[in-house]
């Protein structure tokens, strides 16, 4: 997450350049990536279903599937193309990081309203034109080329999603400004500070605005435009409450809630590999219809385990040990 890369960004500044800033983060992600690359190329290879072209699988060998939309859909682990994404954000974390910096608490909530209102421009546009609101909500019946593509950049661009990326950051800014009033002449560990009580109420109310836009009908994506709607602007909001509460402040003790998940924390361990691998994992499943979910799942959660310990620890450390090496 970008709010805990700047948070620790803000505490300890590192001093190094752009693009080994991004070599040392794509350490994280791209061994285990291109492993699980080979093994659903050999996998389609060997059934029949390879859909994805040469030019693709170049493409998504350096993490550029989402820049183009024409290479996203049929490329291997389509579900990982917001790895391709990452690679762009981290390129540019570095300066952004020089901007957010200095930010007082004014203009670190003026900038976050302005990008928690920006994607809505993909509701209200159509709106002013004359198209309904769910314009993309079924592209595979439109015969219009360039509109066919401009869907598939919403759904996947670097760029269309950049303001989540700003957003992550901003809020890291904006929990520094609130610790620094939270202990502005209190006590942080007292009750009496009310700083304490306020940070128990904010992953809790975001949990319940995801809650009851899920379970609403009429606060449901297609109240909204659509899915996609819901995916770039709708559930921000919450899930930055969600991101902020369960972080809580540095000088305050830890939310209530957050200490309940923080006993869940050695998930952390094996989640990467479990999203990278969950598509490979269901077709491996010998049950095409009417799966047992719960064995699946324990299926899935065992599969992630294993290929963590054995496969994406053992990578990342000989990927860590050749530094010239990481982007090849």
């Amino acid at each position: 997450s970008v709010f805990v890369l700047f948070s620790a960004h803000l505490k300890n500044p590192k001093q190094e350049r752009m693009f080994d800033y991004v070599m040392r983060r794509t350490v994280t992600i791209y061994p285990l990536y291109a492993f699980s690359v080979v093994v659903a190329f050999a996998m389609q290879k060997a059934v029949g279903t390879m859909q994805a072209s040469a030019v693709v699988l170049v493409a998504q060998s350096f993490l550029v599937q989402a820049w183009w939309p024409g290479w996203t859909d049929s490329a291997l682990q389509m579900h990982c193309w917001f790895l391709s994404c990452m690679v762009v954000y981290w390129f540019f974390f570095k300066p952004l990081a020089w901007c957010f910096k200095g930010l007082n608490l004014l203009r670190t909530l003026t900038l976050m309203a302005a990008l928690f209102a920006l994607p809505w421009l993909s509701i209200l546009v159509p709106l002013i034109v004359g198209e309904s609101p769910d314009w993309y909500a079924n592209p595979e019946v439109r015969t219009d080329q360039a509109l066919q593509m401009a869907i598939t950049t919403l759904k996947f661009h670097p760029v269309c999603y950049a303001h989540v990326f700003a957003l992550g950051m901003l809020l890291a800014k904006l929990r520094s400004h609130l610790d620094a009033k939270a202990t502005l002449g209190r006590d942080p560990r007292s009750w009496s500070n009310p700083w304490r009580w306020a940070v128990q109420f904010i992953a809790p109310c975001g949990y319940l605005g995801l809650l009851l836009v899920f379970s609403v009908s009429a606060l449901q994506p297609s109240s909204w435009g659509y899915k996609l709607s819901a995916r770039l602007s709708v559930l921000l909001p919450f899930q930055a409450m969600v991101l902020l509460g369960l972080a809580g402040l540095p000088s305050l003790p830890m939310p209530f809630l957050a200490f309940a998940f923080s006993k869940l924390n050695f998930l952390e361990n094996y989640s990467y590999s479990l999203y990278v691998f969950q598509f490979i994992a269901f077709n491996l499943w010998p049950q095409a219809t009417d799966i047992n979910l719960p064995l699946f799942l324990v299926f899935c959660v065992a599969f992630a385990v294993f290929l963590a310990v054995v496969v994406q620890q053992p990578i990342q450390r000989r990927w860590a040990a050749h530094p010239k090496a990481r982007f090849v």
